[in-house]
């Protein structure tokens, strides 16, 4: 029997997608990881948090949940010419989607919205570039995430 009382959320933020890259090395064995990065981490935390406070009695998810994120970036200039469709593109270049997930996943962690990216049972990640609205405006690049309990 299918249980209909399951939780979900659904978070948009308007941020340029990034991927996660790997931790840098000093010549004195100390890694960090790339500026650019954190700062755009702790944007993601910062959104997360505001969004989070929108679902009255949030609690940190630590149950088993399926992971959704649709990824959109911006147009190269390349592709704003009239002759190219201007729905949504699939996005078949670099970064690579795992590690786009592997960065949300990671600031969903860390905004505690997630005890441990364990939980997460099944993820589907999503790569576009965004849509033409008229002859010179563009849908904004964003991150669509959603959450379902299992």
């Amino acid at each position: 029997m299918e249980n209909n009382n399951k939780k979900s959320f659904h978070f948009d933020y308007l941020l340029e997608p990034k991927s996660c890259p790997r931790p840098r090395v000093t010549k004195t064995s100390h890694s960090y990881m790339p500026k650019d990065y954190v700062v755009w981490k702790r944007q993601f935390i910062q959104e997360t948090a505001l969004l989070l406070a929108e679902y009255e009695d949030f609690k940190t998810i630590d149950y088993p949940v399926t992971i959704g994120i649709t990824f959109v970036f911006p147009r190269p200039q390349r592709m704003k010419h009239r002759e190219i469709p201007s729905e949504r593109l699939f996005h078949a270049s670099k970064p690579d989607v795992d590690n786009c997930i592997k960065a949300v996943l990671d600031g969903l962690v860390d905004a505690q919205c997630l005890t441990d990216d364990h939980l997460v049972v099944s993820v589907t990640g999503t790569k576009y570039y965004c849509s033409k609205i008229d002859d010179d405006t563009y849908e904004y690049s964003h991150i669509s995430v959603s959450i379902f309990e299992c």
